[in-house]
This record gives structure tokens, sequence and C-alpha cells, in this order.
């Protein structure tokens, strides 16, 4: 195969070549847009839990000044019900921040892999151009 002959060839193996770098490119995009979503999902996640213990504050104070304003003497059998209001407001705020968390992980999850496939699929299509354009390819074969 004369010079002039493989140019083509050429142009066929550089185009595989910036295909692949454009695949990558796109993969580490979307990895950006991915952490960027798990980065709000997760300070959605603590905004929400911080409501829920400014809630969790009020209602115990609510709890705490009807029991008071009723005659109740403030006891630690009159705290019952602020001690679950308490206790169920905690749960939930720290079930919020799991919840976020875990949101946030599961938009990340395989994220990597995605510039590494990327990269394989690249690699893969350079080869194949190069085998296709007589790269390696078995001596005497069309």
């Amino acid at each position: 195969m004369g010079f002039l002959a493989a140019i083509p060839a050429w142009v066929s193996l550089a185009a595989a070549g910036a295909g692949a770098a454009v695949q990558i490119d796109q993969a580490n995009e979307r990895d950006a847009e991915a952490r960027q979503d798990a980065a709000k999902e997760k300070d959605a996640a603590k905004a929400h839990a911080e409501n829920i213990s400014r809630a969790r504050r009020k209602q115990v104070a609510s709890a705490r000044a009807a029991t008071a304003a009723s005659g109740t003497a403030l006891d630690e059998f009159s705290e019952i019900n602020t001690n679950d209001i308490e206790r169920s407001g905690a749960l939930d705020e720290q079930m919020t921040l799991l919840t976020g968390n875990r949101r946030a992980e599961s938009q990340l999850y395989g994220q990597g892999d995605g510039a590494r496939a990327a990269a394989i699929n690249g690699a893969g299509d350079l080869l194949s151009t190069g085998y296709q354009i007589g790269w390696k390819k078995p001596k005497g074969k069309a």
C-alpha cells in the first residue's frame, strides 16, 4: 500500500481517536453533573432535616406550655409526651438525612464507571479501525 493510498486509513484512525476523546469528555461531563446533583440532594435533605428540627422544638415548647397552662406540675410524668415528640422528631431528622445521603450516593453510583467504559469503548474503536486499515492484519488476507 503506497503512501497516498494509506492517507484515508490514517484519517479513519485519527477520527476514531477523536471519537474516543469525545466519548471520554462526555462521560466526564455526565460525572460532574451527577456530582452536582448529588450535592444538591444532600443539601436539600439537610435543609429538610433542619426544618424538622425547628418544628420539633416548637412542638415540644407548645406541649410544655400546654402542660403548664393546664395546671399540671412539670415533673417526669408530664414530660413523657414531650419526650415522645423529641424522639420522634429526632428519628425523622436522622431518617431524612440518611435518605438524602442514599439518594445522593445512588446518583453517583456507576458514574465513575462511565468514563472508564468510554475509554474502553474508544480503545476498542481504535483497535477495530486499526485492524480494518491493516494494522496487525495477518499477512496474505484481504
